[in-house]
């Protein structure tokens, strides 16, 4: 019986012990200058002060000449449109059985003639353009073309706006690729 007191009171001694340790190594805080600084001329919003020039988004969303007639008719459609904004349409269920979230939005920092146009739900990560094999290519046009009707009930032509997809590059890389590949914009 002694044995066994004396072994609950060495499992308890051990188990305060570790706690102790846990306890002084979550609670210590930084040393001044530990933790990494950023890098000089580094902001978090350093991306939203780019000249045009340097913004780097799709082909499709990048105007050659600001002053063109084609930039102007995209401030006016999104002049327009910024009554309605957001569009948010979640669990858009499309014919192949991918439910999709619909997302048309804009940011205050962003260009007057650019918006942001998601389609969430969809596996980007295979770019390939074989509908028959890529169910995913099918949920995406149903919900473009669904968002581009969206928009013509409005009185928008979703031709007439830059555009741009959120998210990792691939995102853009796959949407641009369905876009044209599938004609979505004609």
């Amino acid at each position: 019986m002694i044995k066994v007191f004396n072994k609950k009171i060495i499992v308890g001694i051990i188990s305060i012990f570790f706690l102790i340790i846990l306890i002084i190594l979550f609670s210590k805080k930084p040393r001044p200058g530990s933790l990494p600084l950023p890098s000089p001329g580094f902001t978090p919003f350093s991306q939203l002060n780019k000249p045009l020039e340097e913004f780097t988004s799709p082909s499709y969303t990048q105007p050659q000449d600001i002053a063109q007639s084609k930039v102007k008719l995209a401030i006016d459609a999104k002049q327009k449109l910024q009554p309605f904004l957001p569009i948010y349409l979640e669990n858009f269920s499309t014919s192949v059985g991918i439910n999709t979230t619909i997302n048309i939005y804009t940011n205050p920092q962003d260009y007057n003639y650019l918006i942001h146009f998601d389609i969430y739900g969809i596996d980007y990560q295979s770019p390939t353009t074989d509908e028959t094999t890529n169910p995913n290519i099918t949920a995406f046009k149903e919900s473009f073309n669904y968002a581009k009707n969206l928009l013509k009930q409005k009185g928008i032509n979703l031709k007439d706006l830059y555009f741009i997809f959120g998210g990792p590059v691939y995102i853009q890389q796959t949407a641009e690729l369905w876009i044209k590949t599938f004609s979505l914009l004609n």
